[in-house]
């Protein structure tokens, strides 16, 4: 009972970062030793439990190997570990390229593998359906923090861009250092790195075109060969100069990521990165 209480207040944290207040408090009531005793009367102690929640993965890329690639299971958690990777590692224009599930189907997923596993232990009270109990827990958990995640993300409106239009500088700088949705998963640490970031290389960026172009192109050093972009990408905060692309508008700076050209894996490598 302890170990399932536990397992339930973790998820419902992971849950409900946007609305904390949504995560119940969890209390044991237990007595005095009853078995033996001459009493009558025994009191009964009422405390409550608290587990600690991290902004850490249940789930990883060794667990996805051991999956069906082509399941609708599979590509929800890999969506997950893109988009809770692209928060963790700083890289904020992730979440705008590659976009998310609605909340509601990520729910109704949770929902119907509860159900599953109701209906497999439910079909015979005598013999065990030797279901992973750790597998399921780590499936269960990881979708309730992708719903928790994408919650946030919606509230605060951070959607998929328009590949054409690509997210300006400014809401970037809103949503990630004024407003930032790093406080809501206590990853507060990542704002003062992304804002030297910012400030650091695209404040002295010289004349930006209205034409996409890539961020190599307005510094003074060459652009690495062949497109090899792991090394600088978590370094710059996701804005690797082989990828990224910006342009002006309106006396505004726009980004976007071009992984379209002469490597057609790199859509695949960045997934794999990440």
């Amino acid at each position: 009972m302890l170990e399932a209480i536990r397992h339930f207040s973790v998820f419902s944290k992971l849950l409900n970062w946007q609305n904390k207040s949504f995560r119940p408090k969890v209390y044991i009531a237990f007595s005095d030793p009853i078995l033996g005793s001459s009493a009558r009367e025994f009191k009964i102690y009422i405390k409550e439990l608290k587990f600690k929640v991290f902004f850490s993965s249940p789930i990883g890329k060794y667990d996805m190997d051991m999956m069906e690639k082509e399941s609708e299971l599979y590509k929800l958690l890999e969506n997950f570990l893109i988009l809770y990777s692209a928060i963790k590692n700083n890289t904020p224009l992730v979440l705008y390229h590659f976009g998310y599930d609605e909340y509601g189907k990520i729910i109704a997923s949770i929902r119907k593998i509860i159900e599953e596993i109701k209906n497999k232990l439910s079909e015979n009270w005598k013999k065990s359906p030797s279901l992973s109990k750790d597998d399921y827990l780590k499936i269960i958990l990881s979708l309730g923090f992708y719903a928790g995640i994408v919650e946030v993300l919606e509230s605060n409106n951070i959607r998929e861009y328009d590949f054409q239009e690509g997210v300006a500088l400014d809401e970037i700088k809103e949503k990630f250092l004024s407003k930032s949705i790093y406080k809501i998963f206590n990853l507060d640490s990542l704002v003062p790195i992304l804002e030297y970031e910012i400030k650091s290389q695209y404040g002295k960026l010289g004349k930006i075109e209205e034409k996409w172009k890539k961020l190599g192109k307005y510094y003074d050093y060459p652009q690495s060969k062949g497109g090899n972009f792991e090394r600088h990408f978590i370094a710059h905060s996701g804005f690797e100069r082989n990828i990224t692309e910006v342009r002006r508008k309106d006396n505004k700076l726009y980004f976007r990521y071009q992984l379209n050209g002469k490597r057609k894996d790199l859509i695949s490598v960045l997934k794999n990165y990440l």
